[in-house]
């Protein structure tokens, strides 16, 4: 199942069967939501599938570094991160269907993730110079040609066990989503703190992104784990807005528990979404080992009741906040009010008054 508000991008499943253990299927979603249609800076996620292997992938195009516009040879124009998210999924696209079609045991190994960097530099810079007809010599150290985040994992299933890659850039997310709680795999190519509470509520800048101008390097991670699992990617418009990680899981769970199949709880979550983020966003998710929708509703339901419980405190002081604000407010204005009659008064006053209390002043 696949839930889009844009184009829906190329996406291959073949084999499914083989690869579940026995009556189980493949649960998938696609959400992707542009915020200025044909324009979003967000390429549409990716996700292949071919036989016991898979790969689900995020790009999130980067506008502040990356807003000098390129018209392409049919007079289209768009942002350099518009094209950045969409180049680099193609040649993430593409390397897998080569790497991965034809080999029996997929590698993760630093061949594999050497190889895809060269290619993207090679194709970034082939695009760039297609694009930028007039570069400019002035440079920047905020501007970036052609800059986008990757997030990206591979993962390949044998019976019981699947084992993953995750590669990324930036600060789009993995996760790793089990009844026991939700788990970031990838960590934001961002300057942190040691204040791991402070960096979850301010917007640190990206100390590492894929670009066509700058050298980059390619994040990873390996992990193992039992089936039955779920996988994610997602750009930061997906969990950025949200007041704690917490929450975005609580966002996941509560849109599967009030969903029926796939469909449903994709389209509840960029129903979710559409109004909260002021960003383009897309998310790949993935339910690998589940006998049916039901029973990945049934695993997650407890959990939900637990994250729940963890995020009332917290949902309870901002709603006092946010009241204790309101009535702030309303107190400002009330005050602003009365200076403005104050001023009205005083100078009422002082007309009346002043004939008495200057009129030796005058006379004299």
């Amino acid at each position: 199942m696949n839930t889009f508000s844009g184009p829906r991008p190329e996406m291959t499943t073949a084999g499914a069967s083989a690869i579940q253990p026995q009556g189980a299927q493949i649960h998938k979603l696609l959400v992707w939501e542009e915020k200025i249609v044909r324009e979003g800076e967000d390429a549409p996620p990716l996700m292949e599938i071919l036989n016991h292997k898979g790969l689900i992938a995020v790009f999130d195009g980067m506008g502040g570094s990356g807003s000098a516009t390129y018209r392409t040879q049919n007079g289209d124009a768009h942002s350099g991160a518009y094209h950045a998210a969409r180049i680099v999924r193609n040649v993430v696209q593409n390397q897998f269907k080569e790497h991965f079609g034809s080999s029996q045991k997929p590698s993760f190994d630093a061949s594999f993730r050497k190889a895809l960097k060269e290619k993207l530099v090679t194709v970034l810079r082939q695009k760039l110079s297609q694009l930028d007809t007039s570069p400019s010599r002035i440079k920047s150290s905020l501007s970036r040609k052609l800059p986008t985040t990757l997030t990206s994992i591979y993962f390949a299933r044998e019976s019981e066990k699947c084992s993953c890659e995750v590669i990324w850039a930036g600060d789009s997310r993995a996760y790793l989503l089990l009844p026991q709680g939700l788990q970031q795999l990838s960590r934001d190519d961002v300057n942190e703190s040691a204040d791991v509470l402070a960096d979850m509520n301010q917007d640190s800048p990206l100390t590492n992104c894929i670009s066509a101008d700058s050298d980059f390097e390619l994040r990873h991670a390996s992990f193992q784990f039992n089936q039955p699992a779920i996988l994610i990617v997602a750009t930061d418009g997906c969990f950025g807005y949200m007041r704690t990680p917490a929450h975005f899981e609580q966002m996941l769970l509560q849109c599967l528990q009030e969903s029926g199949a796939d469909e449903e709880w994709g389209d509840k979550i960029r129903k979710f979404l559409k109004p909260l983020a002021s960003d383009d966003y897309s998310m790949a998710l993935i339910c690998l080992g589940w006998d049916n929708f039901g029973t990945i509703k049934n695993a997650f339901n407890e959990r939900l009741d637990q994250v729940n419980r963890i995020v009332a405190p917290i949902d309870q002081i901002i709603s006092e906040i946010t009241e204790l604000d309101g009535k702030m407010n309303d107190l400002k204005k009330q005050k602003d009010d009365r200076l403005a009659k104050r001023n009205e008064i005083y100078t009422e006053f002082w007309q009346s008054y002043r004939t008495t209390y200057q009129k030796m002043i005058r006379e004299g």
